[in-house]
C-alpha cells in the first residue's frame, strides 16, 4: 500500500495508508492525485454523474454488521488520496433524438450496436480535444439501462437461437467431458462462449472494442448504480425465510451495499486513470506471469478460426494484453484449441518483448498459465521462446466440478488449502473461509481449482503461493479475492472484446482498457 506499508485487506490498507501510488504525508504535506473525469450522457445524466462525484468525496456508510468484510467508505480523498476533477469541456451530451433512435430499434443486437457506435463516436470527440480527461464515464439513464444495459430482461438476453450445428457441437463437448472420472468445465473463452451462448452483441464489450483507437479508458455507469450509492442505508430486518430485506420489504444484496459499490467504483476509476492501486508483496522480482487462452473470431466467415490471447503481468502487478495470430482449429481436432510450435513461439516471444518494453528489462523468470494441456509442439514453442530466460514454469489449471473437500464444523475449507491427489496434481482452494474476515465471502460451496500439469523449475508450494497471490489482483473490485488468478480470470471477457475490435483498429496493450 502507500508508503510501502503492507496490509492483509485492500480496503483496510487503503483507509490506513492510501494506494501503492501514494508516497505523500497524510499529515497534509502532499496534494491528492487528480483524476479528471469526462462524461458522455444525457443532460440529466451528466448532472447525475457530477452529483455522484461529489458524493464519492464524502463518507458513505452501510447497515451491515460486517465491519471487516464490508466497511464504510471513508471518501475517495481519505482512501485513495485522490480527487475527482470535473470540467464541462470534457463532457459530450447524448441528445434526446439519439436516445430515441436507439430505443426505436426493435432488434436487440442492432440496438446494442447502434448505442455502442453513438457512445464511441462521442468518446472519440472528447479524445480529440486539446484538454483531455483521464477516464470517460459513459452514463446510461434508466431507459437505456433497461434497453441495452445489464438489467435487460433475461428473456431478451437469452433469445439467441442456436443452430443445429452448434447444438450438436455442445453435446459432443459435454459427452467428451463426461467420460472423465472428474468432469471439468473448459475455461477457455471459445468453448464457454459456445456452451453458455450469451447474446452476440453486448454493450460493454462492443463499446470497449470500438474505443480501442482512443487513448482514454471508459467506465460504464448505469442510473441504478448511482441511485444505489446515493440513497441512505435502510434498516435491515431478518424475516422468517432468512433473507435480508429493508423496511419496505425489498431484498438487499449482501455484497452490493452503497459503501461497497463506492469502494469498487473508485478502485476502477483510480486504476483506469493510470495509477497503481495496490501491489501484492511476496511475488518474486523479475517474474513475468503469462496467461494463455483462446477465443473464437466471430467476425470470420469460417467458424473454425481461433485467435490466441496472452495476458501478461509483472511482479508489481502491471497488466498488459497481447493478441496472437488467427489459426484454424476445428472440433475434430479436439475440444480445446492448441497452438502449433511456431505460433506458441511467436506468442510467448512477443509477450516477453512486451514485458521488456514496459519494465525496461528482460524477466529472469517466466510462468505460463493455461486451462488446457500443453501438446508437445505447443510446449516446444514455449520452451524455445523461454530458452534465454533462466527459469520457467508451464502450468495447467482448471475448475474442479467433481471433487470437494469438507472440514469439521459448519465452515468450508480455508482459503489456501491444498490437497495432493498425485504427483503434479493438486486441488487448491483459492476461495474458502478467511480467518481475517471471520467468514467465507461467497454464496455457495467453494470449488477448488485443480493444478493438473506442471513442467518447470519452481516448487509446487511456490507456484501455489503465487496462484493465490494473483487471485488478489483484480483492480475492478475491492473484494478480498477472485476465483482464478488474474492471468486467467478475465480471459473470456478480454477475448470477447478483442473479437469485436474492427479491422485495422489499434489494439491497446494496457489492461485498463479492457476493464
Amino acid at each position: 500500500m502507500g508508503g510501502n506499508n503492507k496490509d492483509y485487506d485492500q480496503k483496510h490498507g487503503l483507509a490506513l495508508y492510501g494506494p501503492a501510488e501514494w508516497s505523500g504525508d497524510d499529515a497534509g504535506d502532499s496534494t491528492p492525485l487528480k483524476i479528471r473525469i469526462g462524461i458522455v450522457g444525457t443532460g440529466d445524466g451528466i448532472t447525475e454523474v457530477n452529483g455522484l462525484c461529489r458524493k464519492l468525496s464524502e463518507r458513505i456508510i452501510n447497515n451491515f454488521k460486517q465491519p471487516i468484510k464490508a466497511p464504510p467508505f471513508p471518501g475517495i480523498e481519505k482512501s485513495f488520496r485522490a480527487k475527482l476533477v470535473l470540467n464541462d469541456s470534457w463532457n459530450v451530451v447524448l441528445s434526446s433524438g439519439e436516445v430515441q433512435r436507439i430505443l426505436d430499434i426493435m432488434n436487440y443486437d442492432r440496438r446494442v450496436k447502434e448505442a455502442a457506435t453513438i457512445y464511441a463516436d462521442k468518446v472519440g470527440n472528447i479524445c480529440r480535444r486539446d484538454s483531455k480527461p483521464d477516464v470517460i464515464v459513459c452514463h446510461q439513464d434508466s431507459r437505456l439501462e433497461n434497453s441495452i444495459g445489464a438489467s435487460t430482461s433475461p428473456e431478451e438476453k437469452n433469445r439467441t437461437i442456436l443452430s443445429r450445428q452448434d447444438r450438436n457441437r455442445i453435446n459432443r463437448i459435454k459427452d467428451n467431458l463426461s467420460k472423465h472420472l472428474f468432469t471439468f468445465a473448459p475455461l477457455d473463452p471459445e468453448v464457454q462462449d459456445m456452451i453458455e451462448m450469451q447474446v452476440q452483441q453486448d454493450f460493454r464489450r462492443q463499446l470497449k472494442a470500438l474505443c480501442m483507437d482512443h487513448d482514454i479508458p471508459t467506465q460504464i455507469l448505469a442510473h441504478s448504480t448511482i441511485t444505489d450509492i446515493q440513497k441512505p442505508p435502510a434498516p435491515v430486518i431478518r424475516n422468517n425465510t432468512g433473507n435480508n430485506r429493508d423496511d419496505e420489504g425489498r431484498e438487499v444484496m449482501k455484497n452490493q451495499d452503497a459503501a461497497t459499490i463506492a469502494w469498487n467504483l473508485c478502485a476502477a476509476l483510480y486504476f483506469k486513470a493510470g495509477y497503481s492501486t495496490w501491489r501484492i508483496s511476496g511475488l518474486k522480482e523479475g517474474t513475468c506471469y503469462v496467461g494463455v487462452s483462446f477465443y473464437r473470431d466471430i467476425e470470420s466467415t469460417n467458424n473454425d478460426m481461433r485467435a490466441s490471447l496472452a495476458q501478461i503481468f509483472t511482479d508489481e502487478g502491471r497488466g498488459m494484453v497481447l493478441r496472437g495470430d488467427l489459426f484454424h482449429w476445428s472440433e475434430s481436432d479436439g475440444p480445446n484449441p492448441h497452438l502449433s510450435k511456431d505460433s506458441a513461439l511467436a506468442l510467448l516471444t512477443d509477450a516477453l518483448k512486451l514485458y521488456e518494453s514496459h519494465t525496461g528489462h528482460k524477466p529472469s523468470r517466466v510462468i505460463v498459465h493455461k486451462t488446457s494441456d500443453y501438446l508437445e509442439d505447443e510446449a516446444k514453442g514455449f520452451r524455445e521462446a523461454a530458452s534465454e530466460i533462466p527459469y520457467h514454469d508451464f502450468i495447467s489449471m482448471r475448475k474442479s466440478r467433481g471433487l470437494y473437500m469438507y472440514r469439521n464444523g459448519s465452515e468450508p475449507p480455508l482459503r489456501g488449502t491444498v490437497v495432493k491427489l498425485e504427483q503434479n496434481r493438486y486441488l487448491v482452494y483459492t476461495v474458502g473461509y478467511v480467518p481475517y474476515l471471520k467468514s467465507y465471502p461467497g454464496p455457495r460451496i467453494p470449488h477448488p481449482i485443480e493444478i493438473w500439469k506442471h513442467e518447470g523449475d519452481s516448487s509446487v508450494e511456490e507456484l501455489v503461493r503465487e496462484v493465490l497471490a494473483l487471485t488478489r489482483l483484480n483492480w475492478n473490485s475491492t473484494g478480498f479475492n477472485s476465483y482464478l488468478p488474474i492471468t486467467l480470470q478475465f480471459a473470456r471477457s478480454v477475448g470477447s472484446i478483442l473479437t469485436r475490435v474492427p479491422k485495422n483498429s489499434r489494439i491497446q496493450n494496457e489492461y485498463r482498457y479492457y476493464m
